[in-house]
């Protein structure tokens, strides 16, 4: 008899709804706190394996490269010693632009700039500087 009455009393507690509701609330909880975990776990991981592979950096300068001097063909030679003279600066000019046209490769860029004092300038169309490819 008292075990029928533990039987009865359990199908009693089962069939109240506020069972039920605690215990949904209960698992929609544990849902939400084990997917918030594996997303922090797998953000930490993606930082570490960001962290731990080289960087690749971008050089705001270009280097100028080391040509020694049996590798300078002597066109190379006379184009450039032919380059120094006067530019006047076109709209859309830049340092880098014109060390391209004149020079055929924008490194001279610099040089250029320091050679007509615009460090803190800015260029106008109309402008004439003096450009010399072989500094």
């Amino acid at each position: 008899m008292a075990k029928q009455t533990k039987i009865q009393e359990m199908k009693n507690l089962l069939s109240k709804p506020e069972l039920w509701i605690g215990f949904v609330t209960v698992f929609v909880i544990a849902v939400v706190a084990g997917t918030i975990l594996v997303s922090s776990i797998r953000n930490s991981w993606t930082t570490k394996k960001e962290q731990a592979e080289p960087q690749t950096q971008t050089v705001s300068r270009p280097v100028t490269p080391t040509i020694m001097p049996t590798q300078v063909p002597s066109e190379v030679v006379t184009r450039l010693a032919n380059t120094a003279g006067q530019y006047e600066v076109q709209e859309g000019d830049n340092f880098w632009k014109i060390s391209e046209k004149v020079c055929e490769t924008g490194i001279y860029f610099e040089s250029i700039q320091i050679q007509n004092g615009y460090e803190s300038k800015t260029l106008h169309a109309g402008d004439l500087i003096t450009v010399d490819c072989s500094q």
